[in-house]
């Protein structure tokens, strides 16, 4: 109807991997998180080629840590895990433990 405000806007939800979340990869995670944590959600990996099957639950649950971190501002990231065959299950488990610690 004429003179009535149109909706023009949607709410969008955007989801930034973090995937294969290395040293190299952690830096960047913190670097994105800096500028735009809060505006975004992301997607929280760790990495899942070499401290899955080769890390120590501790490895784990100190990247985990840097992710939420830094990606996490009450809200805006996604918990997740992704393994392959020779991931470690008690490194697998460390993952979702070390998310639902508080800061």
């Amino acid at each position: 109807m004429e003179g009535e405000p149109r909706q023009s806007w949607f709410p969008v939800v955007t989801i930034v991997g973090t995937r294969r979340a290395s040293a190299y990869g952690l830096a960047a995670a913190e670097a994105i998180g800096r500028a735009y944590a809060g505006k975004l959600t992301f997607w929280g990996e760790v990495d899942r080629q070499h401290l899955l099957p080769y890390g120590t639950p501790a490895d784990v649950a100190a990247a985990v840590g840097r992710v939420r971190r830094a990606l996490w501002r009450g809200g805006g990231a996604i918990a997740q895990c992704e393994f392959g065959i020779g991931a470690r299950p008690e490194n697998v488990a460390a993952v979702f433990e070390a998310w639902d610690m508080r800061p």
